[in-house]
């Protein structure tokens, strides 16, 4: 009965988040129109619909008790010192991956001399990529990945969230019908998924997560690019376009993200969900 209680409770969660998810697209979509005509278009403000999904987020956890401290999402000194490290951490291995696909392709690295490309470029590319990395985190490593987490076990939830984070970049980047794209893209993403749920999890806290995957994504995007015409801080003559380019660069970055899980594991010190199991039990 018990058991019964607690997957009823956690299916009207769910339904309560895809509701809230669904009325976040056109309430966040008049934010920031608002907000771009206010500023005569000067002004971008990519942070309406991770901030709703933030607010549904700390909605659930009220109702089951607790607050946005069961993501480790408190701001504490730990906590907070877990982001720069995540992207510290995503930083230097996405650097080492780009390091050895050149030396494995045969692609100099050179700096960009696109002037454009400059201190504060970078900033802002942070600045609107983090939109998009939150509510990522929020969707698919936030309420109900841990409510699944809680009500079966890891491997499970791991297993459906994995796949739900592969079909939205399929469907994100338009990868349907093309099948050998598609399974290169199962196994990266997934593996993807693995290493922010393993900072998640070890951690105790999504800002450890939040750091990992901001720094992969802004690295790959405003660091490193495969072509001239890139706006990037390096670039590479290579053919990016290439299928060797491609199954090389995918290759050793599903190897490269091998060893960050692992080293997660051996370097994070577990912390306790016990907020999360408590709720499970009200």
């Amino acid at each position: 009965m018990q058991k019964f209680n607690q997957k009823s409770n956690a299916a009207s969660r769910y339904i309560l988040f895809i509701v809230g998810l669904g009325l976040a697209f056109p309430i966040s979509g008049l934010i920031t129109k608002y907000i771009e005509i206010l500023s005569n278009g000067n002004f971008v403000f990519p942070y309406a619909m991770p901030l709703i999904m933030l607010f549904i987020t700390w909605g659930l956890y009220r109702l089951d008790g607790w607050g946005l401290s069961a993501l480790g999402l408190n701001p504490s000194v730990r906590h907070l010192l877990y982001f720069p490290a995540g992207f510290i951490f995503s930083l230097l291995f996405y650097s080492i991956t780009i390091i050895l696909i050149s030396l494995i392709t045969g692609a100099p690295l050179s700096i960009s001399p696109d002037p454009k490309v400059n201190t504060l470029y970078l900033l802002m590319g942070a600045y609107q990529l983090f939109a998009s990395v939150l509510l990522e985190e929020l969707v698919f490593r936030g309420y109900c990945f841990m409510k699944t987490k809680a009500i079966t076990n890891v491997r499970t939830a791991q297993i459906i969230f994995a796949l739900l984070f592969v079909v939205y970049h399929w469907v994100n980047k338009n990868l349907f019908g093309q099948p050998v794209v598609m399974m290169i893209f199962l196994v990266y993403i997934t593996l993807g998924h693995l290493l922010f749920s393993t900072a998640l999890l070890r951690s105790g806290s999504m800002y450890l997560s939040l750091g990992i995957h901001l720094g992969w994504n802004w690295t790959d995007i405003f660091i490193f690019g495969k072509t001239a015409g890139e706006k990037t801080l390096y670039i590479t003559t290579y053919d990016s376009g290439s299928w060797f380019y491609f199954i090389v660069k995918q290759s050793v970055s599903v190897v490269v993200i091998l060893f960050m899980i692992w080293l997660l594991q051996r370097l994070v010190k577990r912390r306790s969900a016990a907020p999360l199991q408590l709720s499970e039990q009200r």
